[in-house]
């Protein structure tokens, strides 16, 4: 499938939250109660086409309560009316306005990301391994003026990815589990950052003070979970964005993107969440099997 084929969920979800918003605050243009009609329309097309595609898709979400992956997760339940994705949550009250949405689609483990028994059960659907996760586990970074940036959790990422990998191996020994729908092993899709490549500068000069020694922490905890990673057997996709940020959403023609180590580097300062979250779930969920190929195993750049 090409993904010229694909209808822009994300774009067309952002162009009706405009207008309706316009409609409300009664700054619209004529036609915006048409444009609203139509965008409807559109949505609903686009959720039949993406149903009939992957009817039997399971995914796993970790990091889903916050950021990134909290948009991924609402985009992800907008897309398709069929399909499903385990949420794994400390605070499972943050997710429950979502799961009385989409009852079905959705399931939620309590638990924490360090517990292989949780984890194990949110890797787990209907007797099956989710054919792909994706982590956008990250840690808290608090900021005083006597202590500067602090977190309470400096590995969070690396061990993260070490055990949801562990759980993964453990359960695909296990007989009692089936292999997923797809037929081929489960994937893994991690959120990383810029300024840690191993290929030269990927993020501008303006930003290397903030990258290197404010932020120098978690940038090693995600260029450590990276290495854990590139030393497994599974297939994985490392994600890149520039510094994230809940700026004004410029939808998916305006995301650049390149690959570590593959010819010229998209650079850039920041990047909206809520674009990063539908250029996955776009490239690399509704559109996967193909970018899959692509880019398995590789670091992928995001910014704009």
């Amino acid at each position: 499938m090409h993904s010229s084929n694909l209808l822009h969920c994300h774009d067309i979800q952002h162009q009706y939250n405009t207008y309706f918003f316009l409609l409300h605050t009664h700054l619209c243009p004529k036609n915006t109660t048409l444009l609203l009609l139509q965008l409807e329309a559109a949505k609903d097309i686009q959720t039949s086409f993406y149903s009939k595609m992957f009817p039997d898709s399971a995914y796993a979400i970790f990091g889903g309560t916050a950021g990134t992956g909290s948009l991924f997760l609402k985009q992800y339940l907008q897309a398709t009316s069929t399909g499903h994705i385990n949420a794994l949550a400390r605070s499972p009250g943050k997710l429950v306005e979502l799961k009385q949405s989409y009852p079905k689609k959705l399931s939620i483990v309590k638990g924490d990301i360090r517990d292989l028994t949780t984890v194990k059960q949110t890797l787990i659907h209907e007797g099956r391994l989710v054919d792909t996760v994706i982590s956008s586990i990250g840690m808290v970074i608090d900021f005083s003026l006597k202590k500067g940036f602090a977190t309470p959790d400096s590995t969070i990422c690396h061990e993260g990815t070490v055990s949801i990998l562990k759980a993964l191996s453990e359960l695909e020994a296990d007989p009692a589990i089936l292999p997923p729908s797809s037929g081929q092993r489960t994937k893994l899709l991690v959120l990383s950052t810029t300024g840690i490549s191993d290929y030269g500068r990927d993020i501008p000069y303006a930003m290397i003070p903030l990258y290197h020694y404010l932020l120098a922490t978690p940038h090693r905890d995600k260029k450590n979970m990276e290495k854990v990673l590139e030393k497994s057997d599974r297939e994985w996709i490392a994600i890149r964005p520039s510094f994230l940020g809940n700026y004004e959403a410029k939808g998916m023609g305006s995301v650049r993107w390149s690959v570590e180590g593959e010819g010229e580097v998209a650079v850039g300062y920041v990047i909206n969440r809520e674009d990063v979250a539908g250029w996955i779930l776009e490239k690399c969920v509704l559109d996967g099997e193909k970018n899959w190929r692509r880019w398995g195993g590789k670091k992928v750049t995001l910014t704009y």
